[in-house]
This record gives C-alpha cells, sequence and structure tokens, in this order.
C-alpha cells in the first residue's frame, strides 16, 4: 500500500536527489514547485521502491493538473506503476473511472505504450514547459531578439541609475512590496484577480520564509533605491533552473522591467551557477502567457501528455 503525504521541508532533499538522477527538465519536477504548490494542488507524494510518486488535484478547471505523476527514478518502474494501480483501484469505490497520468514525458509515453496497449493519451499545448537556452536569455542575440533588446535598452536608458541586486534577507519585504503593486494592477484591470494569483502571494510568501532550505535564488531591480522588478529561481536539476516568479509594475514594467530582470537574472545565472537551461514553465492557455513566452523564441518546447489507463478501471 502507498503511503501518501504532503510534501514537506523534510522531503526536499529526497526529490532533489532523484531529480538529479534523472536529469529532469520538467518544472513538475522542481522540489521547490513540489513544496511550494502543495496547497494549490493539494499535492500528495509518496517513495516507493526507489521511485518518487507523486498525486495531485487541481481546484481548478486547469487540465494536466489532476491524477498522478509517472514514478521518478532510475531502473525498472513496472513495481512503482502497478502499485499506483493497486492504490487507484483500492480507492475508486466502484466508480467507472480509470487512472490519469499527467506530466508525462515523451520516453514516459513510449513505456506506457509498450505495457499498456489499451492506454488513451492526450496532450493539451498549455502544459508544455518553454525552456531556452541560459546563453539565449542572457546575451539576447539575433535578429529574432532585437525587440527584446530593445525593451532591455529602454529599461536601462529611461532609468540610467538602476541596480541589480541579488537576494538577501534584507531585501525580502521589496519582493512582497513588487508583487502587491503587480496584484494591485490586475486587480483594476479588466481581468481582475484570479484564485490563481491569490495562491501566487502565498507562495511568494513561502518561498521567502523557506529560502535557504528551498535552495532559491533571486535577484531585485532597484531604481534610485524603489523596487522595480523581482525573480525567483531555484535549479531542478543540474544545469536547469525553473523560474517561478518574475514581476515588475508601474512605470518599470511600460519600460522594459520584466524584460530587464529576466537578462540581468540569466547573465547571473549563466556566468555564477553555471545554468545550461531556464524553464519559464507552462502558460496553461493563457493567451497573455503565451505570446510573452513565444515573443523569447523558445529553444525548446518540453510537451507532457496525460494517459488514461482502461487496465486500472475499477
Amino acid at each position: 500500500m502507498i503511503q501518501w503525504k504532503e510534501p514537506d521541508i523534510g522531503s526536499l532533499d529526497a526529490i532533489e536527489k532523484l531529480a538529479a538522477e534523472t536529469a529532469a527538465m520538467g518544472s513538475d519536477m522542481s522540489a521547490a514547485n513540489i513544496f511550494l504548490l502543495r496547497h494549490k494542488y493539494k499535492i500528495q507524494i509518496a517513495f516507493y521502491d526507489g521511485f518518487l510518486i507523486r498525486k495531485y488535484v487541481s481546484h481548478s478547471d486547469l487540465s494536466g493538473r489532476n491524477g498522478v505523476a509517472f514514478p521518478a527514478g532510475t531502473g525498472n518502474p513496472q513495481g512503482a506503476v502497478q502499485a499506483l494501480i493497486d492504490d487507484w483501484q483500492s480507492t475508486c469505490r466502484g466508480t467507472e473511472g480509470q487512472l490519469r497520468f499527467i506530466f508525462l514525458s515523451e520516453t514516459q509515453k513510449t513505456w506506457l505504450c509498450e505495457h499498456f496497449p489499451k492506454a488513451q493519451f492526450f496532450q493539451d499545448a498549455g502544459n508544455s514547459d518553454y525552456l531556452y537556452t541560459a546563453e539565449h536569455l542572457a546575451f539576447l542575440a539575433g535578429k529574432k531578439n532585437h525587440k527584446k533588446r530593445n525593451h532591455v535598452s529602454r529599461f536601462t536608458k529611461t532609468f540610467p541609475d538602476f541596480e541589480f541586486e541579488l537576494y538577501d534577507e534584507t531585501s525580502s519585504p521589496d519582493f512582497l512590496k513588487i508583487e502587491d503593486a503587480w496584484l494591485t494592477e490586475q486587480k483594476e484591470s479588466a481581468s481582475g484577480i484570479s484564485e490563481s494569483m491569490n495562491f501566487e502571494r502565498t507562495e511568494i510568501q513561502e518561498a521567502i520564509a523557506h529560502w535557504n532550505k528551498l535552495k532559491l535564488c533571486g535577484a531585485i531591480l532597484r531604481v534610485n533605491g524603489t523596487p522595480a522588478a523581482m525573480t525567483i529561481a531555484s535549479e531542478i536539476s543540474p544545469g536547469v533552473f525553473d523560474i517561478h516568479f518574475e514581476k515588475s509594475y508601474g512605470i518599470y514594467a511600460e519600460n522594459g522591467g520584466f524584460a530587464a530582470i529576466n537578462m540581468k537574472f540569466a547573465e547571473h545565472l549563466l556566468t555564477k551557477r553555471d545554468a545550461a537551461w531556464l524553464n519559464r514553465e507552462e502558460d496553461v492557455n493563457i493567451e497573455g502567457l503565451r505570446k510573452a513566452k513565444l515573443s523569447y523564441h523558445p529553444d525548446l518546447l518540453l510537451g507532457k501528455y496525460d494517459c488514461i489507463l482502461e487496465e486500472s478501471k475499477c
């Protein structure tokens, strides 16, 4: 029987170890994400036969957030997959549903195809992670990136006295000031504040509270001492960083604040943290997010699949 539990700080080292061993690149395997999103998606985890398994229950109608993730680890996952099926069948209580896998990579999809011929697969473009090489975002070279370079140039010319500052405990209140200013703008916009946005503020608070244990890194842009933009990230596996949060607001955003913090932080990760890839996560089918992520011309779209196992039917 699988012993599920909510991810806690004590789980982080084991999750990070498995992410490193499997060279994970997906944002769903970020130890920081698994912890910070535990309430938003009611995440439960378990360690079984050397594998990490995860269960998600979404509060919203977002696809790809209800189900179990494929066992993360090395070796043969057959036993862990069967344990998931047995666990599902022991709790579904006669319903007509089947076990659903989420966040599947191409390799995991292939494995399930081979072992479960009746499996049904689905893909939602909104669940694909946008990945960029660190060099790409640090230098924004080439014709295709000229608009982003112009945005950065606009920021540096408009605010020539700006400062790029790495996170420390004294700057943590300023991270929340930026978030709150951004939230105020959303509240005053036509779309307003979503439930997901409210969750995000809590996640940033928790990130600050557990900064060192989550092994986070971050930075802030200041203009004459005023916080203008911020970002927070963590390493998923060696050389692969997940950008969890990135915010700017007001005249700073209007004059290239997002592009400036993105580029300056990418340069830091490349030169000081040996970053190879930066994962800017999914767009969850939000048109504005999709447009923003595509505007940076991703080097890799990491597709993810859902799968319903007919063989697991109750």
